[in-house]
Parts: C-alpha cells; sequence; structure tokens
C-alpha cells in the first residue's frame, strides 16, 4: 500500500470483535478451524505446505494490565539443503503473535523486541500501530542481513494467542524458483464476472505493466496461468465497495485453496472489486496487501492475499499526479500491483513516512519525507524504486539486488515444476 493507514480495528473493539467472529466462521468453512492437536515435531519438506495445531500452553504472558494471553509451543524440522522457509501462526478468531523461536544450535530469537526481527513479521509491526493481527507470519531468512538464520534441523516456535490452541503452517523453498502463480476473485464488478475480466485489455494491459517490471528482477508472473473466479454472491455486495477497514480482512478471509497441494496452496489471491469510499476512501487507496509478508501457502486468513480497487481507473487515459507528470490507468494499476505484491513477498517500503528505512544497504532513503509536499518527492534517492511509498509518473520501478534477495526465499516464488 502507498501510505500504510493505521487499522481502525483496535480503537474500534466492538468492530474488531464481529470482524473477528466473521473470519473465525469463514476460516471454519475454510478448513482452518478444524485443525486437530498434534504435538510432535512437524516434519516440513519442499513443495508442501505442511500445517500442525497445538493446545500445549507453555505459559501465560501478562498483555497490558488486565489480559493475559496463552503463549504456545510447538517445534518444526527443517531438511537439510532448504534455500528458505515460511512461518504462518494463525488462531481462528483470535489475535497471534510470533513470539520467538529457537534455532536448531539452541540460540533464541526474540520476534516481540529484537529490533532486528520485529519489523519482518506484521505483528512486530503492528504492535507500533496498535492493532492486533489474527494471523502472524514471518520469512526466514527475511533479509540477507539475517541469512544466519537459516539452519536445517529441528526449531521450536512460541506463539501468543487468546485462542484456545495455535496452528502454524510452514513452507519451504528447496530450489530457488522464478515463478509467481495469482488466483483473481471479482468482487461486484460492474457489468463485469472473472471471465469478462480475463478479457479485459485494460486488465490485461495492467497486468502487463506488473510482470515487466518485476521481470527485470528475474521474476516471472505467469500471466497464462492465472486463476480467474467469482466471489459468491451473496456477499459481493458486501464488499464491492469497501468503506470500513475491518472489510479487507473479511474480504481475503473468504479465499480457499481448491486443495492443499503445494501447486493449489502456493498462489497469490488477488481480489478486484469497484474501489473504497468513505475513511478507507480519503486515503485515495487503490490496493492495499494484507500483509508483508502475506500468509504464504495459506487461505481463509486476514492476511491471505491482496485487495485492489479498480471502478475509476481501469480504461482511464489520463490520471494527473500531484507531482507532475500523469499515468495511464493501466500504469497506475499495473504499478500498484507490484508493488502490493513486493509486500506479500515480504519486502518493507525503502522510507515509511516516519523517515524510517527498509534496513537494506542497497536501497536509499528520504529520511525528510514526511516534510516534503508532492513535487519535492522526486528529490527523494529511492523515489526510482518499486518499493517508495507513493506511486510517481515515470517511476523505474526499480528493484534492488539486496531486494531481489530478500524475496528469493520466499516459497512463493516457484520453480517451473514443484516436485515433493
Amino acid at each position: 500500500m502507498h501510505r500504510q493507514p493505521v487499522r481502525i480495528a483496535g480503537a474500534q473493539p466492538a468492530l474488531f470483535a464481529r470482524s473477528l467472529m466473521l473470519r473465525a466462521a469463514l476460516a471454519a468453512a475454510a478448513g482452518l478451524g478444524g485443525c486437530g492437536d498434534d504435538d510432535n515435531t512437524l516434519d516440513a519438506s519442499a513443495a508442501k505446505v505442511v500445517r500442525q495445531c497445538s493446545s500445549h500452553v507453555f505459559s501465560r504472558q501478562p498483555f497490558g494490565q488486565e489480559v493475559a494471553v496463552n503463549r504456545y509451543d510447538l517445534r518444526f524440522r527443517i531438511p537439510a539443503g532448504a534455500q528458505g522457509f515460511s512461518i504462518v501462526a494463525y488462531t481462528p478468531g483470535a489475535s497471534t503473535t510470533l513470539a520467538s523461536l529457537v534455532d536448531p544450535a539452541g540460540f533464541p530469537h526474540d520476534l516481540v523486541t529484537d529490533e532486528d526481527l520485529l519489523r519482518y513479521h506484521p505483528a512486530g509491526l503492528a504492535t507500533a500501530f496498535g492493532f492486533p493481527v489474527e494471523a502472524d507470519q514471518i520469512l526466514i531468512p527475511p533479509a540477507p542481513s539475517q541469512a544466519f538464520l537459516l539452519q536445517s534441523g529441528e526449531w521450536e516456535l512460541r506463539a501468543d494467542t487468546g485462542g484456545r490452541k495455535v496452528c502454524v503452517s510452514i513452507a519451504v523453498t528447496e530450489t530457488r524458483g522464478t515463478r509467481l502463480e495469482l488466483n483473481v476473485i471479482a468482487v461486484g464488478l460492474e457489468g463485469m464476472d472473472a471471465a469478462a475480466l480475463a478479457t479485459n485489455p485494460d486488465w490485461n494491459e495492467a497486468l502487463e505493466v506488473a510482470a515487466a517490471i518485476w521481470a527485470r528482477a528475474d521474476v516471472d508472473i505467469a500471466l497464462d496461468t492465472i486463476r480467474y473466479t467469482d466471489i459468491d454472491r451473496t456477499v459481493a455486495g458486501r464488499f464491492a465497495i469497501i468503506s470500513d477497514w475491518n472489510d479487507f480482512a473479511d474480504l481475503v478471509s473468504t479465499s480457499e485453496a481448491p486443495s492443499s497441494a503445494a501447486e493449489d496452496a502456493l498462489r497469490v489471491n488477488v481480489f478486484v472489486n469497484r474501489g473504497f469510499a468513505g475513511s478507507v476512501g480519503q486515503y485515495g487507496l487503490l490496493g492495499i496487501s494484507m500483509g508483508a509478508p502475506g500468509a504464504i501457502g495459506v487461505h481463509g486468513t486476514e492476511a491471505s492475499g491482496l485487495v485492489f480497487g479498480i471502478a475509476d481507473y481501469l480504461g482511464v487515459d489520463s490520471i494527473p499526479s500531484p507531482s507532475d507528470g500523469e499515468f495511464t490507468g493501466a500504469e497506475l494499476i499495473g504499478f500498484t500491483l507490484a508493488h502490493e505484491l513486493g509486500h506479500f513477498l515480504g519486502l518493507l517500503h525503502t522510507t515509511e513516512r516516519s523517515g524510517e528505512s527498509d534496513g537494506l544497504d542497497d536501497t536509499p532513503g528520504c529520511p525528510g519525507i514526511s516534510a516534503l509536499g508532492p513535487r519535492g518527492l522526486t528529490t527523494c534517492g529511492d523515489a526510482d524504486n518499486l518499493m517508495f511509498p507513493v506511486v510517481l509518473p515515470d517511476s523505474a520501478g526499480e528493484i534492488s539486488p539486496m531486494q531481489r534477495e530478500s524475496v528469493a526465499p520466499n516459497p512463493l516464488l516457484r520453480p517451473e515444476t514443484l516436485t515433493p
């Protein structure tokens, strides 16, 4: 997203509770809510998304002055030769935080207090904004500077949640791949279902813009194998125009993989609706990734996809920019899609509005960004980077070598053939 807003869920507990209950129901329907308990070590392997739930409470942890959460522990084993792996922790109907990892050498890594790690999982970032997340996930290693984390052998994970169990999914990258597969879900588009969207020339031009940006970093957005579907018509009306921040989470929670096979699970869900209004619309938002990284290989959670509102942009020849210059609708949609896919794969903004950088040595920052007007943004050293927080006309959409290395371990970047 090009100006990460603070979701209002934490400030409106009644709304958030309602949203959590709906997502719990959706998760149960998607098969996420019925995982059995198993406290044995979970064996991860390539080309599979393995999953296990634990009800083993390691301890009760204080959370604020009056609330305590359960801390669960779970063990998993990473095979020799792994090039990376992802962890997704999820509790239907309750907030979840990845608290710590103990690596095979016995060294603990605190994911809540370690400033080098907390930025790389949504609950760590959420702590700064004061809102909870229902699914928390991290990619190992999350950045080149954290390459030492990649170890084979038995790991121990601890996760905090208010629920009675926590479910964890692990996906492993054995061979680094370059192919990124998408599911595109049409959500109440006016006069256009999924089949019509698939053949719409302006939408396909936007996809080609996104694909061309990532192709320069040797990532193939597989346009030839996109799966198009329509969302269930019983909920299409609710989500066709989103005006409540909770609706983003509820919408992506409707996602469901056709099967648990990696071929179906290791895909990115892209929900396409008409647009955004109300408190959401005031941000000038075009698209949002529901995690950085997203829920890798896991569907049916609040972090299981991207959402785009395209009605005001699709087929438009000229969209002026406050920073001078203009876009076509396809250029704006395509660039934003490429940016949000970067978030879903694990990339952060090169510079946040606070001036904080992404921590990568080869992406210049812009410490004074909050004081710059629209025209001043073009003077930032990272203005040409894909992950700059604002879309600028004529941006090169650059992806630095360290950004490319950061996403390389992600299991969503698949080899041509998935071989279990």
